[in-house]
């Protein structure tokens, strides 16, 4: 649009997943489980937009924004949480004990899928003198919350990471041919805890299945804090 400036993508998608299987770990005896999920449904809209003005050159915007819907169809037997109580869901299958040792996850969200993503940035590269350039690259993103372990129902909201904005920003200094390239680069700027994934934690929580269930510490995998780098590339 606008004579090649502006670029516009948007697309829609509507995924089913049938004969899913979910990797489990099973803090107890300390090993990983592969179970059956059943189905899942993955449904949503993406729009990406470039913009390059002509009046300003070597400037490029981009944008994007995701919408998506991720739950369970089927996946009526799923394990507990450790120290997991019937009143929170876990409340099928009792063992030889008394206490059950399946839930219900039919309906719930999918693991590592928020509602809502969205992305602002850009580039800009400014000539200096005859023989080199600087740059500029920030980017900023958002996530709503969402789960992260397969098997933690919607109210384990200790599953679960908080919405969250993103800084990352890139000045660099290069060669016009770009035979050499001094960046400064920084990550997670804003300094944010951010979790990719989670599980029960080892030899923690008890009486899983009953009213009086502990729940379990949570390990979680996080992304790296704010960081900063200086790199140097040269080509030969």
């Amino acid at each position: 649009m606008f004579d090649n400036q502006l670029r516009l993508n948007f697309d829609g998608f509507w995924y089913i997943y049938k004969g899913l299987q979910v990797d489990y770990f099973d803090p107890t005896t300390i090993r990983y489980l592969t179970t059956n999920a059943g189905k899942a449904r993955t449904r949503g809209i993406e729009l990406e937009t470039e913009f390059a003005p002509r009046s300003v050159p070597g400037l490029t915007l981009r944008a994007s924004a995701a919408l998506t819907d991720a739950i369970y169809t089927s996946f009526s037997r799923a394990p507990c949480l450790g120290g997991e109580r019937p009143s929170e869901g876990c409340n099928l299958t009792p063992n030889a004990a008394g206490a059950f040792t399946l839930q219900n996850l039919d309906g719930q969200r999918t693991p590592q899928a928020p509602r809502w993503v969205a992305t602002l940035g850009g580039d800009y590269v400014k000539p200096i003198g005859d023989n080199l350039k600087i740059g500029f690259s920030p980017n900023i993103r958002y996530s709503s919350r969402y789960k992260l372990y397969a098997f933690a129902p919607d109210n384990a909201t200790r599953f679960f990471q908080k919405k969250y904005v993103a800084i990352d920003a890139v000045v660099s200094l290069a060669q016009r041919d770009d035979r050499w390239q001094l960046e400064l680069i920084g990550k997670n700027l804003s300094n944010h805890f951010i979790g990719t994934s989670a599980l029960d934690n080892t030899y923690t929580g008890s009486r899983t299945g009953t009213a009086t269930g502990v729940h379990s510490d949570v390990r979680e995998a996080i992304m790296d804090p704010r960081t900063v780098a200086l790199q140097f590339t040269f080509k030969y």
